[in-house]
C-alpha cells in the first residue's frame, strides 16, 4: 500500500521488475479497479518511438543465409517445396491394402494421416523405408479410436502391417 497524491494505491512488485497498481480508495474501497502495469524493459508499450512503422520494402541481407539448404538473401520469396506446401488432400483409403508397401513416387514428401479403431485389440505397425516409425498396440483396449500423422519422403516406401491378418 502506498499513498500517492492523497490516494491510497495497492502496488504489486514482481520478481521481474514489473510494477502494477490498482485500487483507488479515494473513490470507493469496493471499486473494481483493474491492475495498471507501469512501463519498464520487461513490459514495453505499443507506442514506443520506432515501433510504429511498417516496412514497405525488403532490404537485402548483409550476410545471405540458407534456409534448409535454399539460399535466401531477403530480396525475394523462396520456395520450400520439400515442406509439403501447396499439396492437396487426397483420400487413398479405398486403394490401399493391409500388409502391402507403397512407394511415394512424387517428387515431394507426402504427409500421411492414419485414423483407426482398435478392432479386436490388434497390433499395427507403420514402416517407412523399413524403419518402424509407429507401433499401435492393443493396450488402448477394444474399439478405441486413434490416429497418427507422419511424413513420407519423396521416393520412400511405406508399409502398414497387422500381424495375423
Amino acid at each position: 500500500m502506498r499513498l500517492t497524491d492523497s490516494v491510497w494505491l495497492q502496488h504489486y512488485y514482481s520478481h521481474h521488475g514489473e510494477v502494477a497498481k490498482r485500487q483507488d480508495w479515494a473513490t470507493s474501497i469496493t471499486a473494481n479497479v483493474p491492475w495498471v502495469v507501469d512501463f519498464n524493459t520487461s513490459n514495453p508499450q505499443r507506442d514506443i518511438v520506432g515501433n510504429a512503422a511498417t516496412a514497405t520494402t525488403a532490404t537485402k541481407l548483409k550476410t545471405p543465409r540458407t534456409i534448409a539448404g535454399v539460399a535466401f538473401d531477403g530480396t525475394a520469396n523462396i520456395d520450400l517445396e520439400f515442406l509439403v506446401y501447396g499439396q492437396l488432400l487426397s483420400d487413398v483409403t479405398a486403394s490401399r491394402v493391409k500388409n502391402v508397401s507403397y512407394t511415394n513416387d512424387t517428387l515431394k514428401p507426402v504427409v500421411v494421416y492414419v485414423r483407426f479403431n482398435n478392432e479386436n485389440n490388434t497390433n499395427r505397425k507403420i514402416y517407412v523405408n523399413n524403419y518402424l516409425l509407429i507401433e499401435i498396440n492393443n493396450i488402448t483396449g477394444y474399439d478405441q479410436p486413434g490416429s497418427c500423422t507422419f511424413i513420407v519422403p519423396a521416393g520412400a516406401y511405406i508399409g502398414w502391417k497387422q500381424p495375423g491378418r
